[in-house]
């Protein structure tokens, strides 16, 4: 899942960067200062590049769960397979994976609004504050990484697509678990760490918990509540304990646990 989570990562940041460099150009156009009366028709122009740039990073987004979601089935499918176990499942309703594109989707319109309207107070900002346009790209973003509004996009976008992609690969898992658990009567489920970044407690706890796949994981949310889940990226979680997670739930035989 690593290596499709990077290359999806991959076109996102280009996709954000190329946004960027289409902002900076058309700021060069109004030469050293950008004056007020020029502030309507750079509106309509950044909101214009918002609207361009919203469709190819929704279809990278939404491209990228349909292959977590083929890959989350495969994940329990293979464990059976390795543990010569012949089952016939049929294949999983789409029903979820387009609920969840359908969500990512809201997550990238929300993310391009938000770019379009930091650009434009920024002009503003300039504007009022006299400030040369080299200053006023500044506050923008010279590249993805330096603080500015492009580098707070370019987190979150990253943040949106490694949150969505791992949920959508994680529910497929879920569900194919409770599909495949109807012919496979010791089928458990267990929650492994990702081991990456800085742990949630709650997360690091349950690394290594093997269950029944009709059971719940006790999780201790980063909240301070405890929610009883069907494994990570559970819709009832909070925003805290969703975000950047990469625990994922794989199946164990019971009988060969």
């Amino acid at each position: 899942m690593d290596e499709l989570e990077r290359a999806g990562l991959k076109d996102i940041r280009s996709q954000i960067n190329s946004f960027r460099q289409e902002v900076v150009l058309t700021l060069t156009e109004y030469g050293d200062e950008i004056a007020p009366s020029d502030l309507s028709g750079l509106k309509s122009r950044f909101d214009a590049l918002a609207e361009k740039y919203n469709g190819p990073l929704t279809e990278t987004l939404t491209e990228n769960q349909r292959r977590l979601f083929v890959k989350g089935i495969q994940t329990v499918d293979d464990a059976l397979e390795s543990a010569n176990l012949r089952v016939a499942l049929p294949y999983l309703s789409e029903q979820t994976l387009n609920v969840a594109q359908e969500f990512g989707a809201d997550l990238v319109t929300g993310l391009t609004d938000y770019s379009k309207s930091q650009i434009t107070k920024q002009v503003r900002l300039g504007v009022m504050g006299q400030k040369p346009v080299s200053d006023i790209i500044k506050e923008i973003g010279r590249n993805l990484k330096n603080p500015s509004v492009f580098g707070t996009v370019g987190a979150r976008a990253e943040a949106i697509f490694k949150t969505e992609v791992n949920r959508i690969a994680n529910l497929a898992s879920t569900e194919r678990l409770e599909q495949a658990a109807t012919q496979v009567t010791d089928l458990k489920k267990e929650w492994l760490h990702s081991h990456t970044g800085t742990p949630r407690i709650g997360h690091l706890e349950l690394d290594g918990v093997t269950i029944e796949v009709s059971e719940k994981f006790s999780l201790h949310g980063t909240d301070g509540i405890t929610y009883m889940i069907d494994g990570p990226h559970d819709p009832t979680l909070p925003v805290g304990d969703v975000v950047n997670c990469k625990c994922h739930v794989i199946p164990v035989v019971g009988r060969f646990e």
